[in-house]
């Protein structure tokens, strides 16, 4: 993806409020896949929801096509792509139930580059650089008394493919340059408390320039450059002009920011299900766009959410607690 693209695209999902659930991805990503289960046998979907992702985990749908009942007492995916620990969790299959099993999902073992070979096609086997062909996942079913099946996995949903080629993507930027939330402290800005820090980037295995072009908001916080006034008006796209860029040659650089505040109503301020997920556009030199999501430390999200609820009280958009 070019830069210019990527900063279209992020202006459209920042105007739509959010993308679709990670469940319905389309079918076209990732290997050639069934459109329909084979009648009468036993298979297993992957599908992905919002809390899933949030959580760092996927559903394992075992779909019971047979005419006996299956009594699962632990699940397993198993790929050349990336392979779950085996998760106990009991329950009965029914014939013609369709039951969902969750299993954490590990980091991606990453083949060439990760993607799919480059030309985009969806055969799963395009040379060395491929994504393991799809197909060949199973899923490993203990059942009551010791036995195990294999069964065949459909990724007719596209997960599993596109946490494949996610998680390669965020070790490709991870191993290039190292970034994180620095020096994140309560401060007072125009009478009311903000969280104020900065983006620091340290070198990895990156040697030209890396640059970052864009942070991206969340529903809760809207994250501002701390180096330059916000406009008066919102543009009406992202600046073309890199955020903060670590030249070569150079060890480290930090853009100093303000957390500031996104909706300051009921439902923003307390059931946002990713307040911290902010996802940065990075150049890693080559003019290619990578999308790459970077969290606070877990331990201070709970001072930044005490922080973003007392500055809505000051702002009077929101009546303080007791």
């Amino acid at each position: 993806m070019t830069r210019t693209m990527a900063v279209a695209v992020l202006a459209l999902l920042c105007a739509c409020g959010g993308a679709a659930p990670a469940g319905t991805v389309p079918a076209t990503t990732g290997g050639t896949v069934a459109p329909t289960l084979p009648a009468g046998e036993l298979a297993v979907v992957p599908i992905q929801y919002r809390d899933d992702e949030v959580a760092g985990r996927m559903q394992l749908e075992v779909v019971n096509g047979t005419a006996d009942t299956l009594h699962v007492v632990a699940v397993q995916f198993a790929w050349a792509g990336f392979t779950t620990e085996v998760v106990e969790r009991q329950n009965a299959v029914a014939p013609g139930q369709r039951v969902d099993f969750p299993v954490p999902v590990p980091p991606a073992s990453c083949h060439g580059d990760g993607g799919d070979g480059g030309d985009g096609g969806d055969d799963g086997n395009d040379g060395d650089a491929a994504m393991p062909d799809v197909r060949t996942a199973v899923a490993r079913l203990t059942l009551a008394g010791g036995d195990v099946r294999e069964v065949p996995v459909f990724d007719i949903r596209g997960v599993a493919a596109a946490l494949y080629r996610r998680d390669c993507e965020r070790q490709v930027v991870a191993s290039a340059v190292t970034m994180e939330w620095t020096g994140l402290a309560r401060v007072e800005v125009d009478g009311r408390p903000v969280t104020a820090g900065a983006l620091t980037l340290t070198r990895g295995a990156a040697a030209g320039d890396v640059a970052v072009l864009q942070i991206g908001s969340t529903i809760t916080y809207l994250v501002v450059p701390a180096t330059a006034a916000p406009p008066a008006t919102p543009p009406a796209a992202p600046p073309a002009a890199p955020l903060v860029v670590l030249p070569a040659g150079t060890t480290s650089v930090s853009l100093p920011v303000v957390f500031e505040e996104g909706r300051c109503d009921a439902h923003a301020l307390a059931e946002a299900k990713q307040p911290f997920r902010f996802v940065l556009q990075v150049d890693l030199g080559d003019g290619i766009v990578h999308p790459y999501i970077l969290e606070p430390p877990a331990g201070q999200q709970e001072a930044m959410r005490a922080t973003v609820f007392d500055g809505c009280v000051a702002l009077g958009l929101v009546e303080p607690l007791g």
